[in-house]
């Protein structure tokens, strides 16, 4: 598994767009982890990447909500 440099990583904030080159990297967010969030808002997708959990418009890149999974 490869080591992820937490100080450099891409930052995710709410109410930013994202560059369109990251949205291939974007993967889906485990079943484990699905249980305790809520459904994404219509025409919005979840997708993990970098340690972020991260609600998006696919057509925008538009990030709605982002929970950054190693602080918990």
């Amino acid at each position: 598994m490869a080591r992820l440099n937490r100080a450099r990583r891409f930052h995710f904030y709410s109410g930013m767009y994202f560059p369109p080159t990251y949205l291939p990297l974007f993967q889906p967010i485990p079943p484990s982890l699905m249980v305790y969030l809520p459904p994404p808002p219509p025409g919005y997708a979840l997708g993990y990447y970098g340690g972020y959990a991260v609600v998006y418009d696919p057509t925008t890149r538009f990030v709605a909500s982002v929970i950054d999974l190693f602080n918990y």
